[in-house]
């Protein structure tokens, strides 16, 4: 495969690319709590507004903050509690409850809101973690990829890049190789010459290599 027949010269171009001839500014610290909740609010009224335009955003106490898992069951047990359906059938969309339904699940998921921490820890950037990212993807990461001779698709300006992330990246670079690895073996050499920032290790393969043969 081309990209596993790499040359010595496009193997070391990209090394050096990645290991400092393009300076790197100091990385940014992590998302705070803060910018967490302020973050989810504003997702959360989204989401609301995309159902009930015309009503202004409700104020709901919090009951816990949990974990993923428990929030789930969490959320479950308070929309059962209503009478409503743990969970429904995209296809009853048309039934005359399912805005019933809908407002009931809004307002248990902010009865019942995941850790902010948890959040965090499942990859939630800051909004300088985004803007360093974006700077990461467009000077290194995606020269360094072309270097190994792929195309790279669709790369996104800044503004829209930060706008549309909402805390998690709206665009990656290995989702867009042309030709895409095919193996684990092929991501493990793009991944090892090209790799993503130390903070964002988790937008890389090996996600990718679930289900490849080794």
């Amino acid at each position: 495969m081309m990209f596993s027949r790499l040359g010595v010269a496009a193997a070391l171009a990209a090394t050096m690319m990645l290991a400092g001839c393009v300076a790197t500014p100091s990385v940014p610290p992590a998302a705070t709590d803060t910018e967490v909740r302020a973050s989810l609010a504003n997702q959360n009224a989204q989401w609301w507004l995309s159902m009930f335009p015309d009503e202004p955003v409700p104020q709901v106490q919090v009951v816990q903050a949990l974990g993923y898992t428990a929030q789930s069951q969490a959320v479950n047990d308070c929309v059962a509690a209503t009478g409503q359906p743990a969970i429904r059938n995209p296809a009853d969309s048309s039934q005359p409850d399912f805005a019933s339904y809908e407002r009931v699940l809004w307002f248990c998921f902010q009865q019942y809101p995941v850790r902010t921490q948890d959040v965090i820890a499942q990859g939630y950037l800051s909004h300088d973690q985004l803007s360093y990212l974006y700077d990461y993807y467009v000077r290194r990461l995606v020269p360094c990829l072309v270097t190994l001779g792929f195309q790279v698709a669709g790369v996104p300006n800044r503004g829209p890049f930060i706008d549309l992330s909402n805390g998690y990246p709206s665009w990656n670079p290995y989702d867009k190789l042309n030709p895409q690895p095919t193996d684990k073996r092929a991501w493990d050499s793009v991944v090892a010459q090209c790799p993503p920032p130390p903070f964002a290790r988790f937008l890389a393969p090996p996600r990718y290599s679930q289900g490849f043969a080794p």
